[in-house]
């Protein structure tokens, strides 16, 4: 049997319900160059029919890909998309930031963050990873429990980066990217717009992660996880950073930047732990220590300066929160407190 006919009849890791076919080389070099910044594309070897199949599943920013095909050869420009490539078999080369690389064993990955590169590959089966850069460090970074910072690890992984991952921790960490694939299988609900709710995305970012950075992360205070899972110790730390921050705005772009989770991983953590949104929390933490405040002046504390003091822009907003909140206004709570500290 030859190997076109041997690819057909081999399954998918997911997605085979909505695998794509396609024979034609130029017509997939076309489809390519919609989302990849492609210089070329073609086939490697005209000694055979050009065949292409795979299915891919949309969450958020990240891009998963799965199939096979027959050799290929393609160049790309530099492009703000970091690839990961994890292959099944087949061999590929590849010649990235001056560097030759030959990926040829089962399960070995290679991470591009973005560079220029030349593949050449035979008849390979795989997955592909397409993926924010920034959020990768961001996510390693934060299972560090910061203790590193994002933009450190975003130097570590501003380069090519090739895992082979046989035995040890590296290989069960690459054994449990390789169990998300099945949760993926599920094209009703992508359709449905379910699928994003899992967070599969986050568990793809936090594995490759820690595929990559696994040596930093696991030195680190969250890999150690003396205050319970990582995600608790990261949620801690964000809810002591926003007390620390109430004197600023605080927006959910924030929450998602300094913990590296998504905003609706940061929802179902808050709603877990205190029964509501985290905007909804900040909202109750402004108030009550405005409440705190307001009963315990300082001196020469004033409705603004409180207001001012604890992140309000608006003294409209503040004294319209407070009132909803304890059916006073803010200036009659600091006049009776004052009376009754004897301050007039």
């Amino acid at each position: 049997m030859n190997p076109i006919e041997t690819f057909k009849r081999q399954p998918l890791l997911f997605g085979s319900t909505i695998a794509v076919t396609d024979t034609d080389v130029d017509a997939l070099a076309h489809r390519y160059a919609a989302s990849m910044a492609l210089r070329e594309f073609d086939r490697a070897s005209c000694d055979e029919p050009f065949l292409y199949r795979a299915s891919t599943v949309q969450i958020g920013d990240l891009t998963v890909s799965t199939g096979f095909h027959t050799p290929i050869r393609l160049c790309t420009q530099e492009s703000s998309i970091a690839t990961v490539m994890l292959i099944q078999s087949g061999v590929v080369r590849i010649q990235a930031d001056g560097r030759a690389i030959q990926l040829d064993q089962p399960q070995d990955l290679l991470y591009l963050p973005g560079c220029a590169f030349e593949e050449e590959t035979e008849h390979v089966r795989g997955v592909l990873f397409s993926l924010d850069a920034d959020r990768l460090a961001r996510t390693a970074a934060g299972m560090t429990g910061f203790r590193v910072s994002t933009s450190k690890l975003r130097k570590r992984l501003a380069n090519p980066h090739r895992l082979q991952a046989h035995t040890g921790v590296e290989r069960d960490v690459l054994q449990t990217l390789q169990h998300t694939f099945p949760l993926l299988d599920a094209p009703g609900l992508q359709l449905e717009g379910t699928l994003p709710l899992l967070a599969i995305d986050d568990l793809i970012y936090r594995t490759i992660a820690l595929a990559l950075c696994g040596d930093v992360i696991r030195s680190g205070p969250a890999g150690q996880g003396p205050r319970g899972s990582a995600k608790a110790v990261i949620i801690d730390e964000l809810v002591d950073w926003i007390r620390a921050n109430l004197d600023r705005p605080i927006s959910l772009s924030d929450l998602e930047q300094r913990s590296a989770y998504s905003e609706r991983t940061l929802r179902n953590a808050f709603q877990n732990r205190f029964g509501c949104g985290p905007s909804e929390w900040i909202r109750e933490q402004r108030l009550a220590a405005a409440r705190e405040r307001l009963l315990n002046p300082r001196p020469g504390d004033s409705v603004s300066t409180i207001a001012q003091a604890l992140g309000y822009r608006h003294l409209s907003q503040f004294s319209r929160e407070c009132n909803r909140a304890f059916g006073v206004r803010p200036s009659d709570l600091l006049r009776q407190s004052r009376q009754g500290m004897g301050q007039g």
